[in-house]
């Protein structure tokens, strides 16, 4: 599994379809799974804000501004 597929994976089950949600709030639930499979990385925010932009670019996330973010399927 993708750092990608696991990201979306924690979105879906954390925050669910339709709902806005932080980019901290993001941080605080992925960095602990993301710094457990992948102990070697030293930047996971880094990690997660470009897993994220590759989930927005899938036309699965949509980014509102502001640091918020909407699960859109």
């Amino acid at each position: 599994m993708t750092t990608v597929e696991r990201l979306r994976d924690i979105l879906f089950l954390t925050f669910g379809v339709g709902n806005i949600f932080f980019l901290e709030d993001i941080y605080k639930v992925a960095i602990p799974i993301l710094s457990i499979t992948n102990p070697n990385n030293r930047t996971p925010d880094a990690l997660i804000r470009r897993d994220l932009q590759i989930i927005r670019d899938s036309g699965r996330l949509v980014f509102v501004g502001g640091g918020k973010y909407l699960l859109v399927s």
